[in-house]
C-alpha cells in the first residue's frame, strides 16, 4: 500500500555500516529527480535523521501513506490486489470493487523548489 500511494516515487532501502554497528538507509526519489528524501537509522540506539529537498516533502508524504495503512488495519501485502484498465489502473483491499483511494500529500507536504529541509527526533 506505502509504495502504490506514493506516485512516482522511486525506494531504494539497504543496510548501512556505522560505526562499531550497523544501520539502515532508506532513500525516496521522484521519478524526475527534483525530490528526494534519505533516513538514516542507526539499530543499536533507534537514532535517525531524515533529510530531504525538492518542491515534494517525500518522507511527510510517507508518514500520511503509514498513517493511511494503520487506519486499514496494517494489511498485509497479499490483501492487496490492482486492477489495470485501458484508463489507467486502481488498487483495491481485500475485494476488486474495495478500491483504494488517497488524495494525496497534505496541503504542508508541499514547498517552493529546492527548499531544504531537515527532520530529527525530538531529545
Amino acid at each position: 500500500m506505502l509504495a502504490a500511494l506514493l506516485v512516482d516515487v522511486v525506494v531504494d532501502s539497504r543496510r548501512t555500516r556505522c560505526g562499531d554497528g550497523w544501520g539502515q538507509t532508506t532513500v525516496l526519489e521522484t521519478l524526475d529527480g527534483l525530490s528526494w528524501a534519505a533516513c538514516e537509522v542507526t539499530v543499536d540506539t533507534d537514532a535517525f535523521e531524515v533529510t530531504q529537498s525538492g518542491p515534494r516533502c517525500l518522507w511527510d508524504e510517507l508518514q500520511d501513506v503509514y498513517i493511511e495503512w494503520l487506519y486499514a488495519g496494517k494489511p498485509e501485502r497479499s490483501w492487496f490486489g490492482i486492477r489495470i484498465f485501458p484508463g489507467g489502473q486502481k488498487l483495491w483491499l481485500d475485494h476488486p470493487n474495495h478500491t483504494i483511494t488517497w488524495s494525496g500529500p497534505r496541503e504542508g507536504n508541499r514547498r517552493k523548489k529546492g527548499t531544504p529541509h531537515r527532520q530529527t527526533p525530538e531529545a
